[in-house]
């Protein structure tokens, strides 16, 4: 039986991180600074967003980041987290996840228990200039 075996130079680039702008739905995003990478191997994508709002930026109700390669539909199961989301406000770090959708959503507090909701111009805080959100994830790719 011949070896499968892969040398140094079959697996160069493999999995190698690759830039990508990221395009937002209810966020607006001026002269914000606004990065992204993505890589895939196999139909496994990881990925991390930057955002940072300058003074030109807004955030809408429930943003939406449109994902670096189209996600399989077996990964569309209403709110199921494809990956984790930190929202920073002067210094303050709110945590949430990013849905199998795009949608940027928020840890809140609730009386007895805890839950999530979509981001708003105002939750989980009131967005101002050098904000951020950072998201990195995972999911399988269409």
């Amino acid at each position: 039986m011949a070896s499968t075996q892969l040398n140094q130079n079959q697996t160069k680039g493999l999995g190698a991180w690759t830039s990508f702008v990221p395009a937002w739905t209810s966020l607006t995003k001026g002269s914000g600074a606004n990065t992204g990478y993505y890589q895939q191997i196999g139909k496994t994508v990881s990925f991390r967003v930057n955002f940072t709002l300058a003074a030109d930026s807004s955030v809408g109700t429930t943003p939406i980041l449109t994902l670096p390669v189209s996600i399989s539909t077996t990964n569309l199961n209403g709110l199921s987290p494809i990956g984790q989301v930190s929202l920073s406000d002067a210094g303050a770090v709110y945590m949430g996840f990013i849905d199998a959708y795009g949608a940027i959503r928020s840890h809140l507090a609730d009386a007895t228990y805890g839950k999530s909701g979509g981001v708003s111009s105002t939750t989980p805080f009131t967005w101002t200039t050098g904000d951020a959100i950072y998201i990195t994830g995972t999911y399988e790719a269409a």
